[in-house]
């Protein structure tokens, strides 16, 4: 338990995919609960017609890239991220195809398929980005993606695109160099 108070009397937990769905969750249920999150937490985020499909589609390929915080049934905050092609994160960063564009790569096939791990959401609800539950969260975060490239030798690197100031800092905390707008990228 993070912090029982900051919800009135919910204690927030943090969670992996694989904990979830021993909870009874299904992919679909949590990218709904995470892209609800975006909806209400984040400024000019607008949920397109698909896109919970779209994502769950990655997430159940991707489960071992994605941690949240939970409060009762509600998701406060969570990192998410998803294996991408070498060529289509590069294409990413010119602005050349678009996030919704990313071709799957299950965990299979990033044994033998180059890949660059996309960092596509980082989301904590506002009355918690100072809290000990978003500071908790984001190192949970960065231990997995650090972890997961020591352990993956096909894996490139980590991108992400970053919104808001936050975003930016995030990404240099996490030793990314931005490359051109919003745009950063850290190459192992």
């Amino acid at each position: 338990m993070l912090e029982p108070n900051l919800l009135g009397t919910k204690p927030i937990s943090l969670y992996t995919y694989d904990s979830l769905l021993e909870m009874g969750y299904s992919v679909e249920c949590i990218v709904s609960k995470t892209v609800d999150l975006s909806e209400c937490d984040i400024t000019d985020y607008i949920q397109s017609r698909g896109e919970t499909s779209y994502w769950a589609s990655h997430r159940y390929h991707n489960m071992d890239l994605f941690v949240c915080a939970m409060s009762l049934e509600e998701v406060v905050a969570h990192i998410s991220a998803m294996r991408v092609k070498t060529d289509e994160a590069m294409a990413f960063l010119e602005g050349k195809c678009a996030e919704t564009e990313f071709t799957v790569v299950s965990e299979k096939d990033a044994k033998t398929t180059s890949h660059y791990v996309y960092i596509s959401a980082v989301v904590v609800k506002k009355s918690l980005r100072n809290s000990t539950v978003a500071l908790k969260l984001i190192r949970q975060g960065y231990r997995l993606l650090n972890q997961y490239l020591k352990d993956t030798q096909q894996a490139e690197g980590i991108f992400a695109e970053a919104y808001s100031d936050e975003g930016r800092r995030l990404c240099e905390l996490f030793g990314m160099n931005n490359i051109s707008a919003n745009f950063y990228r850290k190459d192992i």
